[in-house]
């Protein structure tokens, strides 16, 4: 994105491409301040100062409601690199000089090199995480005991067997971070947290079609009235992902 492959045609006024004559390398000169540069000079849009922005706030967010997942390393990246972005992207709509050039460069490899360093390590699962994930363990086994609870809805064999199978893996992730000791995370690898994001996904897809039948069956509030007896709606919510959202 930011390191041309050819001559630039997109020049700002007064500007050349020329030939080094020994490699025959394309460079770039500026005769009105004699600035020479083996990049091409790189005009930044608005819609790319926009995209900065946008990429900026994600990093943040992260920082500030997922520190737990990071390592102290990892979390300074979290909070330093975003500042450049937005320093970067009051340029835009303007050429930027060589040495923000360069800042948009390394900043862009650092961000990308930190998301990849974030994704080969694995997700960490910190305890608050693992609590959400028994509360949520804890809900499906009462269904699965007591199907009465749902009011007189029933399940499909289908909606039980995929229940039983989410169980057994939201019991394992849950015990595995809580018996971790001290405050540090545990770390899963990409085909755990691929288990385990299934997982999660089964039990919301049931949850989802349990209380869509409810919905449909319930009679309509009575204005001016009391509830009639019975029981709450029970809603299977799904916990949050368990990797890092919005880079």
């Amino acid at each position: 994105m930011f390191s041309p492959s050819s001559v630039r045609r997109d020049l700002p006024p007064g500007w050349k491409a020329l030939v080094e004559p020994t490699s025959k390398r394309v460079y770039y000169f500026d005769p009105l301040t004699g600035t020479t540069s083996w990049d091409a000079p790189y005009f930044l849009s608005h819609d790319q100062a926009a995209k900065m922005r946008v990429r900026a706030a994600s990093m943040t967010q992260v920082a500030l409601t997922q520190a737990a997942r990071f390592s102290p390393e990892e979390y300074a990246v979290l909070l330093e690199l975003p500042d450049t972005y937005r320093d970067l992207a009051r340029h835009g709509g303007t050429w930027l000089s060589e040495k923000d050039y360069h800042k948009l460069k390394e900043a862009t490899a650092a961000i990308n090199a930190f998301q990849e360093g974030v994704r080969s390590r694995g997700v960490r699962l910190t305890a608050t995480e693992a609590a959400k994930l028994r509360m949520t363990a804890d809900g499906v086994q009462r269904i699965l005991d007591s199907p009465a609870i749902l009011g007189g809805l029933a399940m499909t064999d289908e909606d039980t067997q995929q229940l039983s199978d989410a169980l057994v893996i939201l019991r394992e992730f849950s015990q595995r971070a809580e018996g971790a000791s001290g405050l540090s995370p545990v770390t899963l690898t990409n085909d755990e947290s691929t288990r385990l994001r299934e997982a999660t996904a089964m039990v919301k897809q049931v949850g989802d079609k349990i209380n869509g039948k409810r919905s449909s069956s319930a009679p309509k509030p009575r204005p001016r009235s009391l509830p009639s007896s019975g029981i709450a709606p029970i809603n299977v919510a799904a916990p949050p992902p368990v990797h890092p959202t919005g880079l």
